[in-house]
């Protein structure tokens, strides 16, 4: 079984806003092997990781594009973080300036990607869709999270 990861540098951003790539290295894809004892291995070092270390690396890696929903001001707002949970909570404890009129916020919808890059992209994309083709998003990408 070939399992095949994407390997990048990623930046540590938080909760606190943005951190733009400059200067970063082109992504690169290594594939690694799983072994019958739960290990992996890279092709290149064949350093063995355990699963558990690697699902670590990969959520170290993870960005999330979120969207919330706000009932008291019937808006919504798009976002990405690298911790959904904890940025929800500063959302709804009014620590974010923007948000902070619209609280109790809704998490409607959150998106995994691998790198910054991309969930910068998707949040530029979302954040130019009108309210209409933004609903429609919600409801193909996302689950029954309304209350």
């Amino acid at each position: 079984m070939v399992v095949v990861a994407q390997l990048v540098r990623a930046l540590d951003c938080g909760s606190r806003g943005r951190r733009f790539e400059t200067g970063l290295p082109p992504k690169t894809t290594t594939k690694l092997c799983l072994g019958a004892d739960r290990s992996v291995c890279t092709n290149k070092s064949q350093k063995l990781l355990t699963l558990e270390k690697l699902f670590c690396i990969c959520l170290i890696m993870s960005y999330y594009v979120y969207i919330l929903y706000s009932k008291t001001l019937n808006k919504y707002y798009k976002g990405y973080t690298n911790n959904v949970e904890e940025r929800l909570k500063r959302h709804n404890r009014g620590y974010e300036t923007y948000t902070s009129k619209g609280i109790p916020w809704q998490l409607k919808l959150a998106l995994i990607k691998t790198t910054e890059r991309e969930a910068i992209q998707l949040e530029k994309k979302l954040k130019n869709l009108n309210r209409q083709r933004l609903e429609a998003f919600i409801l193909r990408y996302g689950s029954s999270q309304d209350d």
